[in-house]
């Protein structure tokens, strides 16, 4: 990121993916400077997935508790429209019915394309996350 930033200090940058780690843990919010608070500087990172995990929503189960390892993180120029077009306006997991398994233990989890050797036809042991980001309009002239 400091080296786009050097090309163009407007710059939005994105980091995500699997981090097989949640938001708190030290790989994210320290080594990633990924914060929990929307008012960071524009070069720091803010994490909108605390939130979601803290109130139970996640993209995984592991042993009957979610955790949140598919992250979307934003700069702060994007989380807070500094010298960008664009601004952060949301996250979801898209945890939708058609993803989850409905029967046995693992009810309401994802929904797995394959477990302990049976095809369930479904989609992952991940549910998929999406930010949503505003673009601002120049007024005409």
């Amino acid at each position: 990121s400091d080296s786009l930033w050097k090309v163009d200090p407007n710059i939005g940058v994105v980091i995500m993916g699997d981090l097989n780690d949640d938001p708190q843990d030290p790989s994210c919010a320290k080594v990633l400077g990924a914060k929990r608070d929307r008012n960071v500087g524009p070069h720091e990172f803010y994490n909108p997935w605390w939130e979601k995990l803290d109130r139970g929503i996640g993209t995984l189960a592991y042993k009957s508790s979610w955790n949140l390892f598919d992250q979307i993180i934003i700069s702060g120029n994007l989380a807070n429209g500094e010298g960008s077009h664009w601004q952060y306006w949301r996250s979801e997991v898209l945890n939708r019915d058609f993803l989850k398994d409905t029967e046995g233990t693992r009810q309401g989890y994802p929904l797995r394309t394959f477990a302990s050797g049976s095809y369930l036809n479904g989609y992952s042991d991940h549910f998929p996350t999406e930010v949503f980001l505003r673009r601002s309009v120049p007024a005409r002239k």
